[in-house]
């Protein structure tokens, strides 16, 4: 599904922004 692909996408993209914060 494209929702789910979006969301997956977004919770990754967070996932890689919080590495390289920490």
């Amino acid at each position: 599904m494209k929702a789910t692909k979006a969301k997956e996408k977004e919770m990754k993209d967070e996932k890689e922004a919080l590495r390289k914060v920490g």
